[in-house]
């Protein structure tokens, strides 16, 4: 597979647009409905058999939300940030932190990927990380242009 396969403009995911609102989130986002557009799109791109994508998207799952949690800790260290009285050696600390939890998250994912290489083909690792790749950006952009 080359890099510019990789690169290839990503094909529009998510096109139905009836979601219904759900609590904390966007009023026409559902996260089941998501959730559920996603896995198609990923098991599609990644031509996951069914038996492959019940055990590699549970997996995929997992993975993404011990890095939100991550992410929501890096979140809340940053905004201290934002605190006046904030010394410089606090700052370090923080800024320790947040390194050490940022190598956390890619050390996780790295493992994740592993689990998931032990189940299908790394070729189809490398598929569905180009899926999520693709469905994120589309997903971004379709957000974006709504603002």
């Amino acid at each position: 597979m080359s890099i510019s396969a990789c690169s290839q403009a990503p094909k529009h995911p998510v096109e139905d647009h009836s979601q219904t609102k759900a609590a904390g989130h966007h009023k026409d986002f559902n996260p089941e409905v998501f959730k559920k557009k996603f896995e198609t799109y990923i098991t599609k791109e990644a031509a996951l058999t069914p038996q492959e994508a019940a055990i590699v998207l549970p997996l995929f799952h997992e993975m993404k939300t011990q890095q939100r949690n991550i992410q929501g800790i890096i979140h809340r260290a940053c905004k201290r940030a934002n605190e006046p009285s904030l010394s410089e050696k606090d700052a370090a600390i923080i800024f320790k932190e947040v390194i050490r939890l940022q190598k956390q998250s890619n050390n996780l994912e790295t493992a994740y990927y592993e689990r998931m290489a032990k189940v299908v083909s790394k070729q189809k690792v490398l598929h569905i990380m180009k899926a999520e790749h693709q469905f994120s950006r589309y997903i971004f952009r379709k957000m974006a242009a709504q603002k």
